[in-house]
């Protein structure tokens, strides 16, 4: 059977999977391998096997962090916090203005559920698999019990309790009945079910040809952010202090983390999705979303850019953009080729001012102004590309020149700084503050600034909420953390984004409504109401 377009119908679910070009991460890191044809029963022996967990990472890239298009989960996270503006017209997301039939959030609901389903048809058809290969086989169901998981974290965190199917029994009968929404602590037992057999038999992490897959200690990464958001602190420790022990600690350059230096991994990352610049699927388009339209890389390696995403100048202004190595590349001045003659100027993307040079600060290769400095020879060297807020470049160039669109920098989804503050913040909230000061310590220092000031509770809580800003800003972890810190809808009041949604309201409900997205007004619809709304959008 052809399985370049495999399609396996079952009365109102139909999975479209694209094997001919299949994103593998089992030997081959991520990259693209064409599998020819299969067999029916797919998957039905040990290479089919490895072809179905390579396909069930896909998600990350489909619907994760591969575009910055507002069709990507990541993408509405930042837009829906302090850390991005964009000069596109995202006000929608800024205003959290979401309703059933808003599709660019609602379609997350809809593939993340199918998506999950296929997951748990390949559980099922691997363990019955006669594999010579125990050990692999172990870790074939491991991985997708843990990627499993991770989806369903997803949905749970954007949609609440969600029905999903974990019995493949239901998905291959047409007339199963339609599921009810289980309750919160059933959805919880289930990702914590599925997290807690990955880390019973995955690796503690992958490294090598294996680089990219889901490990021991990405599962547990991954179960520590659940118990925080749920505030079981103690669960948390637990988590926290375990990946401890598995090997990892900060390296000694922040910056390095999303550079060409931990292409193949460090003692840091915990778990990335590797890209490639030629690939027409897992590259890393970051440049082209956020470098403005006037960038002018002084190496002359060609960027695209599309000047489209900035960090709100609120935000910048609360980074120590001094003395923060963190801030190396957060750009409020960057090169522009705005002269007209081919050769470049500095440009303010504060005032949109120009001048021909820079002094009292310290110019990295790549063009980004580190420590004080003053413009020299201001003048109007051309029109700004935007005042928006600073230039989030977060990543290093890819000096390779491969794709000017695409880069080779992978995207980080879990690393061991962001383990570091959650532990630090569960310690504090269990009134094991001595515990969290050193955790906080440790990723200043490594970021050049001193000790922090903070010593009581209420301190280093703050303290905390800084360092997560500073820290991991533009990875995907401020959503949630606003969320749990109870400040998620009141950035949309500060900004006074709440002005244009005609949904707000000042009520209970008009403001946590929106901390969950609608579930699809088809899905209301086709359950025959079987499926309920999440409040406030009925």
């Amino acid at each position: 059977m052809n399985l370049y377009r495999y399609i396996q119908k079952k009365k109102g679910i139909t999975f479209l999977i694209f094997f001919a070009v299949m994103l593998v991460s089992c030997k081959k890191q991520l990259e693209y391998v064409t599998y020819g044809t299969f067999s029916e029963t797919f998957p039905g022996n040990a290479a089919e096997a490895n072809a179905a967990v390579s396909y069930s990472y896909t998600a990350m890239v489909q619907k994760t962090v591969w575009s910055l298009d507002w069709n990507y989960t990541r993408a509405q996270d930042l837009a829906a916090t302090d850390e991005m503006d964009c000069n596109w017209g995202w006000d929608r997301f800024r205003s959290l203005n979401f309703d059933p039939d808003f599709t660019l959030v609602t379609q997350n609901y809809t593939f993340f559920v199918a998506f999950i389903s296929q997951i748990t048809l390949y559980i099922d058809k691997i363990e019955k698999l006669n594999m010579a290969d125990a050990d692999l086989k172990a870790q074939y169901i491991g991985e997708l019990k843990g990627l499993r998981g991770y989806y369903a974290n997803f949905l749970y965190s954007h949609f609440g309790p969600v029905p999903i199917r974990v019995n493949p029994e239901e998905i291959n009968n047409p007339d199963a009945p339609v599921l009810a929404r289980p309750t919160d602590e059933e959805m919880v037992n289930q990702i914590v079910s599925d997290l807690t057999d990955a880390i019973a038999v995955l690796p503690d992490n992958f490294t090598g040809s294996d680089y990219g897959r889901f490990s021991k200690a990405a599962a547990l990464t991954c179960r520590m952010k659940l118990y925080m958001q749920l505030k079981r602190w103690n669960d948390a420790i637990i988590d926290g202090e375990t990946i401890k022990t598995l090997g990892f600690q900060l390296i000694s350059n922040y910056n390095d983390n999303f550079g060409p230096q931990a292409k193949g991994g460090n003692t840091e990352i915990i778990f990335p999705i590797v890209c490639t610049p030629t690939a027409s699927y897992n590259a890393n388009m970051w440049f082209a979303y956020v470098m403005p339209g006037d960038y002018q890389n002084p190496d002359g390696v060609a960027i695209t850019a599309w000047n489209g995403f900035r960090m709100p100048w609120n935000t910048y202004r609360k980074f120590d953009t001094v003395n923060d190595q963190r801030t190396l590349r957060l750009l409020r001045y960057y090169p522009a080729n705005s002269r007209g003659n081919g050769t470049w100027v500095w440009r303010d993307a504060l005032t949109g001012d120009t001048a021909t040079s820079l002094s009292g600060g310290t110019v990295t290769p790549a063009g980004t102004l580190y420590g004080n400095a003053t413009m020299v020879n201001r003048g109007a060297f051309g029109a700004p590309s935007s005042y928006r807020g600073a230039v989030p470049m977060k990543f290093a160039i890819d000096e390779s020149g491969a794709n000017s669109q695409n880069m080779n920098m992978d995207f980080v989804i879990y690393r061991y700084a962001d383990v570091l503050l959650l532990l630090a913040e569960a310690y504090n909230n269990t009134d094991q503050t001595g515990k969290a000061i050193p955790l906080i310590d440790e990723i200043r220092n490594r970021a050049g600034l001193a000790n922090t000031s903070a010593i009581s509770k209420v301190d280093v809580q703050a303290a905390i909420e800084n360092e997560r800003l500073f820290e991991l800003y533009l990875e995907g972890t401020r959503r949630d953390d606003l969320i749990r810190w109870g400040k998620f809808t009141q950035r949309a009041v500060d900004d006074k984004y709440n002005l244009i949604n005609p949904n707000w309201s000042s009520g209970s409900i008009g403001a946590n409504k929106y901390l969950l997205y609608p579930i699809p007004r088809s899905v209301i619809s086709q359950s025959n109401g079987v499926i309920t709304q999440n409040p406030g959008y009925e």
